[in-house]
């Protein structure tokens, strides 16, 4: 049986590296640059698979869990890749949907010398995933009863993030989500409340933190304060980058060490020399869920995702770095 299935997207990812791409600064933010019809020569190609559903899944299975991603793809060259991949990385495959007439998902990121990245992204397929995709009858009878769903992206259809959280509730399995842009986008528009599902673990970073809840964490003096939005069911992991980040602990349900008794904890992020930083998100979260799987405190499911998020970031791709944690 599976321990857990991750649901989102699956992505070519094509990375092309160069150390000629400019680095500007400006009040707006920073935006690697190339000259309009210019060109340059990139020192490095590497085109690996990627997608929050695989990122994640090749970390649980690396961790001695068994683990499938339910995505959509095409019937292409690029499919071929990404199935390829995970099935020499072990994940199991039987629920993946591939369609003739679609076209699987594309990212190029562009790499400077510096570690970021900047990524144009095609997600044709990706976005093809509906509700009608995912098998419910099967899952409950291959993802074993308190095992986990991990929620990535959904290309913003709610209706999908809804029912596979209400199946999750009603089933007894674990649930952990990382909304992407388009969700964030929905929720705003929608009636959408969080209380109203069984999260187990939510992970966003301090943007979308600020734009899920309203509450602007964005500010240091908010991000300093004890203040946590979500429900008592739920683990809050908002990541502040190479900074660290905050988890604020539902405290009926938190494992926590010895000697800790507050309700938020904030923890330094592991420095490292970074190559790219695509990935690094469904490092961290799927560290501290394989920390919750094997049942330790939050501290050591922290350590556990920093850990793997650290490592994931010294390589180019999302998936070269991920470690067995334990």
């Amino acid at each position: 049986m599976l321990d857990v299935v991750s649901i989102g997207s699956a992505t070519l990812d094509i990375f092309l590296k160069s150390d000629q791409f400019k680095i500007d600064w400006h009040e707006s933010g920073v935006y690697l640059c190339e000259k309009y019809e210019g060109k340059i020569d990139a020192q490095e190609l590497v085109m690996v698979s990627g997608g929050g559903a695989t990122n994640s899944a090749v970390s649980f299975v690396k961790n001695g869990f068994q683990a499938a991603p339910i995505i959509e793809m095409g019937k292409d060259p690029a499919s071929e890749t990404i199935l390829s991949e995970l099935e020499r990385g072990g994940v199991d495959l039987s629920f993946v949907v591939q369609e003739e007439s679609e076209t699987t998902a594309v990212s190029v990121i562009l790499l400077s010398g510096m570690g970021g990245n900047s990524i144009v992204t095609y997600r044709g397929a990706s976005r093809m995933l509906t509700v009608n995709d995912i098998p419910f009858d099967k899952l409950g009878m291959i993802l074993k009863p308190g095992g986990w769903i991990y929620l990535t992206s959904a290309g913003g259809d709610m209706e999908l993030v809804e029912k596979v959280l209400a199946w999750g509730k009603e089933k007894g399995r674990k649930a952990f989500w990382n909304p992407g842009a388009a969700e964030l986008h929905a929720i705003q528009n929608s009636e959408f409340r969080i209380q109203n599902y069984k999260i187990d673990v939510l992970q966003l970073n301090r943007q979308e933190a600020t734009e899920f809840f309203g509450v602007n964490f964005v500010d240091d003096e908010v991000w300093k304060a004890e203040h946590c939005p979500t429900s008592p069911e739920t683990i809050l992991l908002i990541t502040d980058g190479e900074n660290g980040g905050r988890v604020c602990l539902p405290a009926k349900t938190a494992k926590l060490s010895a000697g800790h008794h507050g309700s938020c904890l904030w923890y330094k992020g592991i420095k490292t020399k970074m190559i790219d930083s695509t990935g690094a998100g469904d490092a961290f979260g799927s560290g501290f869920v394989v920390g919750q799987i094997k049942g330790k405190t939050i501290e050591e499911s922290i350590e556990f995702g920093k850990r793997q998020a650290a490592n994931v970031v010294k390589f180019i791709g999302a998936k070269k770095g991920l470690i067995q944690l334990v």
